[in-house]
């Protein structure tokens, strides 16, 4: 439903895959020639408007249960029941002289319950509150707030740390002139868990005439470690690892830009590095820290349209993802990958044709155990119901193509989901 001043939506995903064994033979530790299926049911609502011509808000609330079966042994039947929801209130007010102050507040549970071999239950839950404070300008905006999040988890294992705090501050600009565009940020969190941290990123762009544009990026980051990584119970073979550090990195970019009449192209050389990296060992039991990683490389970018109907977008990635400890490849990266879709629309029907390709890569650090290159392709299409609801059906692994994700690992065959959307 949708009026002068509020909306409201639902989106209701219903997909099951039918498939053989999720492990084969070349997986020692698990294989069980059964058959492993897997069904989802997700649904999505959300409803906003405006209280007052000042004030607009807006509530979303998410779940889904996902049953997926696997092979934790050669001869029990496994099941993963995993259930995730979610919900969070955004309000903005607009003050006098262009300001504005924007405040969420949210929380999100995320359950599993494993069954067959190793039985096992971990929960995990996060609530989060957001305020920023923002000045609108001729030239750009300039922002400022903070946020405060508390995480807990709860498991058939019992862990010292159950539970950890991080609170936040940031500011940033977005300034835009006739020649020149620069984007800036700085961030300060304190984590209960893992001590204090600070984080940038910095950008400046130069106009050249109306469609090009040539810059440079520069940024930290900081990432913990997730409860999964940390505490997850010992489940078919794999399972947290406590010990874990958090990952900091820096990336540096340059890039070229062009748009124009619909068409949009970006080139850039990128240079990240890894301290810390958080990566899957070598015989698939747990993640683990590397002591640094560096990927490098250039990434391409484009929408060209096609007459009035179609469209084509690519994204392409030429990279060397090292292991600067070991002098390796990283484990499950390819050094090209990419995506092409074709997409046609017409009034509302919409439809896609997508290809997706990985070169060759390696299950471990050591890089011992080679996967083979692929070439996955899928299909969707779209259709909305006049003033009604919207209809939209998704096919993944078009060709039912057999692949490993990682050794001993088989690959989701073909998979066919719908989904019916309505907005009110």
């Amino acid at each position: 439903m949708r009026g002068d001043s509020y909306y409201a939506g639902i989106r209701v995903v219903q997909d099951i895959i039918r498939q053989g064994s999720a492990t084969n033979a070349n997986n020692p530790f698990a294989f069980n020639p059964d058959n492993d299926p897997r069904k989802r049911l997700g649904v999505v609502a959300k409803a906003g408007g405006w209280i007052t011509p000042n004030f607009q808000v807006e509530a979303t609330a998410l779940g889904s249960e996902v049953k997926t079966s696997f092979d934790g042994s050669p001869v029990t039947a496994d099941l993963n029941v995993q259930s995730i929801s979610m919900a969070n209130l955004r309000g903005i007010y607009f003050l006098p002289r262009d300001f504005s102050i924007m405040a969420t507040y949210g929380g999100s549970l995320d359950r599993s319950t494993v069954r067959g071999a190793f039985p096992a239950i971990f929960n995990s839950h996060s609530l989060q509150a957001t305020v920023q404070l923002e000045k609108k300008m001729k030239i750009g905006r300039i922002f400022a707030g903070m946020d405060h999040e508390i995480q807990g988890v709860t498991s058939t294992t019992k862990f010292a740390a159950t539970s950890r705090t991080n609170v936040a501050g940031f500011l940033g600009a977005q300034l835009n002139s006739d020649r020149h565009v620069v984007e800036g940020m700085f961030r300060h969190d304190e984590n209960s868990q893992f001590g204090n941290y600070d984080t940038y990123s910095l950008s400046l762009a130069r106009k050249l005439g109306e469609s090009w544009r040539v810059g440079a990026i520069t940024s930290s980051s900081f990432k913990a470690p997730t409860f999964n990584d940390l505490y997850f119970p010992m489940t078919f073979g794999f399972g947290g690892n406590p010990n874990l550090k958090p990952e900091r990195g820096r990336m540096h970019e340059a890039f070229i830009s062009y748009n124009a009449g619909g068409a949009s192209y970006r080139i850039g050389y990128f240079i990240n590095t890894i301290k810390d990296a958080i990566v899957i060992n070598r015989i698939f039991s747990q993640v683990e820290n590397i002591s640094e990683a560096r990927i490098d490389g250039f990434e391409f970018t484009g929408i060209q349209p096609i007459g009035r109907r179609w469209a084509m977008r690519t994204n392409v990635t030429i990279q060397d993802p090292r292991n600067q400890q070991l002098n390796t490849i990283l484990p499950r990266r390819s050094k090209v990958f990419g995506t092409v879709v074709m997409r046609y629309a017409s009034g509302n029907f919409a439809a896609e044709a997508i290809a997706r390709g990985e070169g060759e890569r390696y299950d471990d650090n050591e890089n011992i155990h080679k996967l083979p290159a692929m070439i996955i392709a899928g299909f969707s299409a779209s259709y909305k119901i006049r003033q009604g609801p919207a209809l939209r059906v998704q096919i993944d692994n078009l060709f039912d193509k057999e692949y490993q994700p990682a050794v001993g690992f088989n690959g989701i065959p073909r998979t066919v989901w719908a989904s019916i959307s309505h907005t009110f």
